[in-house]
């Protein structure tokens, strides 16, 4: 007698292959949706960081203005002040929109904070900046108050030698890699 040979799979051994593909990409997937977009709002937040520090410091070389100084004295003026070193495409209030998709609203209520370790890096600061890295596009969540994939607000405390994330907010503290405790900012005023 003849003895056949199989030669490939069988209907059920497919099926059963495929179904565990299926139950494992549906575990996996919504995870790495999740790590894609906490990744990109990571990236931005950095950048922004990065954007208004740099943009500080080149103020205070352009024009020999700190942003303690009396002509620096309400939240429009604080707004000036960075907008002459950003790339804007508009102005509404207080908010700046930048050409990269990020807007940056600006408050101040008082003097802007010395730099240092005793600086006031709190919520009630008197001068912040609140940055929506995606500017009017959604979510529009605080980072204080969304999970880490929706988190696009972020607020930034405004001393006289650098901008800092805001004591407190937790989620750009870790992304950024530095707390503001930490910060050890040289005032050579």
């Amino acid at each position: 007698m003849k003895q056949s040979v199989r030669k490939g799979f069988t209907l059920a051994e497919v099926l059963i292959t495929l179904t565990v593909i299926g139950v494992v990409a549906a575990l996996a997937i919504p995870a790495l949706l999740n790590n894609i977009g906490n990744a990109r709002f990571q990236s931005s937040v950095r950048k922004a960081s990065a954007t208004l520090n740099q943009a500080l410091q080149m103020r205070r070389a352009r024009a020999n203005v700190l942003v303690t100084d009396a002509a620096v004295s309400d939240s429009p003026t604080l707004r000036d002040y960075f907008a002459a070193e950003l790339n804007v495409i508009r102005v509404d209030g207080n908010t700046i929109f930048t050409s990269d998709g990020m807007s940056f609203t600006f408050a101040r209520t008082g003097v802007c904070g010395e730099a240092g370790p005793n600086a006031n890096l709190n919520a009630n600061a008197p001068c912040q900046v609140v940055v929506d890295v995606n500017g009017d596009q959604g979510p529009n969540q605080n980072s204080d108050d969304a999970p880490a994939a929706f988190r696009d607000r972020y607020n930034f405390v405004i001393t006289s030698m650098s901008v800092l994330p805001r004591a407190g907010s937790q989620a750009v503290d870790a992304i950024i890699g530095e707390a503001p405790a930490a910060a050890n900012d040289d005032d050579d005023n």
